[in-house]
């Protein structure tokens, strides 16, 4: 039977996920040249739990996960497991066609 410490504890794989994802969030802080506190003022929380997420003793909320990746420009699945996502081919061929279908509309205007 688990003790109640072991109950509430979280498993040694989720502390790890939470560690490597604190990393990738003080890495992306530090590549902006930005202190603890000052990424905490922009965000608006306080640095006490921007620390907490960068030792990876807390991870952010969902909206805070959201913010971190706007303000960082990077996707939520890059500071949460560390994989850059690529568009899909059918995404890049939806935007090459906009693109084309607005390059034909300023053409026509000129």
């Amino acid at each position: 039977m688990k003790s109640e410490a072991q109950k509430v504890a979280p498993s040694r794989q989720i502390q790890g996920t939470r560690r490597k994802m604190g990393l990738r969030i003080g890495t992306l802080r530090q590549q902006q040249s930005l202190s603890q506190t000052e990424l905490a003022d922009l965000l608006g929380v306080p640095r006490e739990r921007l620390a907490k997420w960068e030792t990876g003793r807390h991870a952010p909320l969902l909206d805070d996960l959201i913010a971190l990746s706007a303000f960082f420009g990077v996707t939520t699945d890059e500071i949460l497991i560390g994989r850059k996502t690529q568009p899909s081919r059918e995404l890049c061929d939806e935007i090459a066609e906009q693109i084309q279908a607005l390059l034909a509309r300023l053409k026509q205007s000129t």
